[in-house]
C-alpha cells in the first residue's frame, strides 16, 4: 500500500492566507493514518514524499512549507519501517530530461502521464527490491 499526502496541504496554506493561522497538524495526522493502517492491515507501506515541480514563479514560495512536510515523511518512514520513495528528486530529474516541469506535472503538483510513469517505475523497483 502506498501513501502520498502533503502537497495539497501546502497548496491550501499558500492559496488561503488564513489557513496557516490554524496551525499545522501534519505529523500528528500522518502518524495517526499510519497507525490505523498498521492496525487494520498487514500491508507493506510505501511512503511517497510529497513533491512540487514549480511551473509558476510563486510556487517557489511553497518550498519551505513543503520541505517541512517532506522531513515528516522521511522521519515517519524511518520510524515505521516503511519503504520511502523520494518522488521530488526523481520527478525533477525527469523534468530536466523531458524539457521542463510542465512535462512531468503540468500544474506542478499533479503528474502528467510521463510523471505517473516515473512514479510507477520507481514504485515497482522499490517493491520488487523489498
Amino acid at each position: 500500500m502506498f501513501v502520498l499526502v502533503g502537497i495539497n496541504d501546502t497548496w491550501r496554506r499558500m492559496a488561503c492566507p488564513g489557513a496557516a493561522a490554524r496551525g499545522d497538524t501534519c505529523e500528528a495526522d500522518y502518524r495517526y493514518l499510519l497507525t490505523r493502517l498498521r492496525e487494520a492491515t498487514d500491508a507493506r507501506l510505501v511512503l511517497i514524499e510529497p513533491f512540487l515541480l514549480p511551473v509558476r514563479q510563486e510556487q517557489w514560495d511553497w518550498r519551505p512549507d513543503l520541505d517541512a512536510r517532506i522531513q515528516v515523511v522521511r522521519r515517519l518512514a524511518a520510524e515505521s519501517g516503511a519503504v520511502l520513495l523520494p518522488a521530488g528528486g526523481l520527478l525533477a530529474r525527469a523534468a530536466r530530461l523531458l524539457g521542463g516541469p510542465g512535462k512531468v506535472a503540468d500544474d506542478g503538483v499533479h503528474p502528467t502521464g510521463e510523471g505517473h510513469e516515473v512514479l510507477a517505475g520507481a514504485w515497482t523497483e522499490l517493491v520488487t527490491a523489498a
